[in-house]
C-alpha cells in the first residue's frame, strides 16, 4: 500500500512540474508573439485574432479529438499532440528571427492556430489519460517523459525570443 501511494505521489509531482514548465513556456511564447504582433502592426484587432486563433479551435476540434482519442488511445494522441505543439512552436519561433512584416504576421498567426488545434487534442487526451495511469502505471511513465521533454524543450526554446535576448 505504501509503495502504491509513493508511486502515485511521484507521478503527481512529475506531472505538476511538467505542467508548470509547459505553462511558463506557453505564457512566454504567447506574450512574445503578442508583443511582436503589436510592435510590428500597431493593430489591436490582430492581437485579438491571435488569441481567438489559440482558443477557438478548442470549440471546433474537441469533438474529433475525443473520437480520435477513443479510437487510438489517449497515450498515442497525447504524444502526437505534443509533437504537433512542438512543430507549431518551432514554426513561430523560426518566424521571429527569419521573417518581417506581413510574412512574419501570417506565419505567427498560422503557428498560433496550429497550436490551438494541437492544444485541443492535447487537452482531450490529457483528460482521458488519468484512467490509463491506474490501468497500466508503466504507460504513464512513458507519457510523462515525452510530455516533460517536449514541454521543457519548447519552453526553453521560446524564452530567448520572448525576453528579447535574440537579435
Amino acid at each position: 500500500m505504501s509503495a502504491t501511494i509513493d508511486w502515485h505521489q511521484r507521478q503527481r509531482t512529475i506531472f505538476l512540474i511538467a505542467s508548470g514548465i509547459s505553462t511558463a513556456g506557453s505564457f512566454a511564447g504567447l506574450t512574445a508573439k503578442g508583443w511582436i504582433l503589436m510592435s510590428g502592426t500597431q493593430n489591436a484587432m490582430l492581437l485579438a485574432l491571435h488569441f481567438a486563433a489559440l482558443s477557438l479551435p478548442t470549440l471546433l476540434v474537441s469533438g474529433p479529438a475525443g473520437v480520435r482519442t477513443d479510437r487510438i488511445g489517449c497515450e498515442k494522441v497525447l504524444v502526437q499532440a505534443q509533437w504537433a505543439l512542438l512543430g507549431a512552436g518551432l514554426l513561430g519561433a523560426m518566424a521571429i528571427p527569419l521573417l518581417t512584416g506581413a510574412a512574419q504576421v501570417i506565419v505567427l498567426m498560422t503557428s498560433t492556430l496550429l497550436m490551438g488545434v494541437a492544444g485541443a487534442y492535447e487537452l482531450t487526451a490529457r483528460n482521458s489519460t488519468a484512467p490509463c495511469w491506474w490501468k497500466n502505471p508503466n504507460s504513464w511513465l512513458h507519457t510523462s517523459r515525452v510530455f516533460q521533454w517536449c514541454s521543457t524543450w519548447a519552453s526553453w526554446w521560446a524564452r530567448p525570443w520572448g525576453a528579447g535576448w535574440w537579435p
